[in-house]
């Protein structure tokens, strides 16, 4: 996982589908044409054609509950799997399975809480325009490969990606949420 980098999203607004059995969650993964500070100096922007060669292939791609550390397996921090992938107006538009597990059901309940409130992204960068501008280095993704999604307590890009829907009606006990929430931070 050494050349996969890691960005962040605040999710958007909640809104559950009538006939959904609430372990689905439909997110922004990423914002097109937004700056974010990435580095000292550096900012990044993802085109809007950034992932169109995955998208057709959003049921390859996992959703984890932050990152996996180096050296950590991604299914140390899985908890379920993209079903839709698409190319919209703000961004990138991802549709989520939320497993059955426990740690899954964890995390489903601290999104529905706020408490989980933001996306981050992992991609590995395949084509990238560098520019200078005023002294702060501009890179524009213009193709990436995402490697996974995850959710996080905080990200890069703030109020720019969000859950669109999500809901859960058997959360777990306080004790494994209050544990959980420790393990993020």
């Amino acid at each position: 996982m050494s050349n996969v980098l890691i960005r962040n999203y605040t999710l958007e607004r909640a809104k559950v589908d009538a006939d959904d059995d609430g372990r689905t969650i439909e997110m922004q993964a990423v914002p097109w044409d937004v700056e974010a500070v990435v580095g000292p100096d550096t900012v990044e922007v993802f085109d809007r054609h950034a992932f169109d060669a995955q998208l057709r292939a959003a049921n390859r791609l996992k959703l984890t509950l932050g990152h996996p550390r180096p050296g950590q397996l991604i299914t140390d921090s899985l908890i379920g799997g993209l079903r839709e992938m698409e190319s919209r107006d703000t961004g990138l538009w991802v549709r989520a399975r939320v497993a059955s597990s426990r740690m899954a059901g964890e995390a489903l309940a601290l999104v529905n809480d706020g408490v989980l409130d933001e996306v981050s992204i992992g991609f590995v960068e395949l084509r990238t325009d560098r520019a200078d501008r005023d002294g702060v280095r501009v890179l524009r993704r213009m193709a990436a490969r995402l490697d996974h999604i995850a959710l996080v307590p905080s990200g890069n890009f703030g109020e720019q990606a969000k859950i669109l829907a999500v809901r859960d009606n058997d959360g777990p006990a306080l004790a494994d949420l209050k544990a959980l929430a420790q393990r993020l931070t």
